[in-house]
This record gives C-alpha cells, structure tokens and sequence, in this order.
C-alpha cells in the first residue's frame, strides 16, 4: 500500500503515516531507528533497544531481539538478517526464526554503518565499520559470520557497501 510511510526519527522512535505522509502517528517508542528492512509480511527495524518487527505494516511493534547497545545497520538476502551493532558486533540469524549468533570482525569496537549480504548466498556477506575513515574498516565473511576478514585491497575508508542485486 503506498500510502503507508513508516520513518523513523533519532531519538523518539518510529511513526507511521497511513495517507502517504499527511499525517503521521507515533507507533513505537524504541528509541533512535537505524534502518528498515522487510522481509516478506514483516518489517524489521533497528532500534536502540534491538531489532524490533511489525507484521501489520508498522501500526504496532514488537522487540524480538533485545541488545544492549544500539542496533544501527540492518541487511538480508531475503531469509538471512545481519545486524550491525554500536560496539562493533554483528548479529547473525542465518534462517528466519533461527537462533542469533553474535560476532564481530576482527580488533573492532567502532559501531557497524553499513552491511551487505549476497543476494543468492547467505553465507557471504561485507561490514563496514564507522572506524573514523581509517582504514581498515571493511570486512568480508564467507561463512555466516563465524571468521571475518579485513579487505586490505581498499586503500581509502569505506562508507557504504552494497552487493550488485542482479548477480
């Protein structure tokens, strides 16, 4: 339905506006938001709190999987979730409602700003870490999280990564 909106804010939580944005409603209190993915019926968010979802287009949300640290980067091939947290740590659901795997990449603690995960192989997936444009702050793993490897090859920081969606 392309009138439902959903934002969400830095500090106050999420708002959803049914009228393809005229008027908005507070619908979650969870904090800073940052980002949104949705997988089949269900939209994910990454909250201060966790990873939060809504199964009925954002009127109410649920925390299904609390952290201490905020949540601040989401990505999924489409079954598969990454999440990127404030410390530095990734969390890993590798199958939707299989258990979360927590890992981060190697020496870090900077907080994760963006996430790509492979569209055909969950397994495969590239981190960026908010290291201050230092480098090195990107990483690669082949096997869902479990060893991360600095991308060396990339001579300047990274901000941004995303896989090509047609491969």
């Amino acid at each position: 339905d392309p009138a439902i909106v959903v934002a969400g804010t830095t500090s106050a939580g999420i708002f959803q506006s049914t009228d393809a944005g005229g008027h908005w409603s507070l619908t979650s209190q969870l904090g800073a938001i940052g980002a949104f993915l949705q997988i089949g019926g269900t939209l994910y968010a990454a909250t201060a709190q966790g990873i939060a979802g809504s199964s009925d287009r954002g009127n109410t949300w649920s925390l299904g999987r609390s952290t201490s640290v905020p949540v601040r980067a989401l990505a999924t091939n489409g079954g598969a979730i990454y999440a990127g947290l404030d410390n530095g740590g990734v969390l890993v659901q590798l199958s939707p409602s299989g258990s979360w795997s927590t890992t981060s990449p190697p020496g870090q603690t900077s907080g994760v700003s963006s996430i790509a995960v492979h569209p055909t192989n969950p397994q495969n997936a590239f981190v960026v870490e908010w290291n201050n444009y230092q480098v090195p702050d990107l990483y690669v793993t082949a096997d869902g999280g479990n060893t991360w490897n600095t991308v060396t090859s990339l001579t300047c920081a990274a901000h941004v990564v995303a896989f090509d969606p047609n491969t």
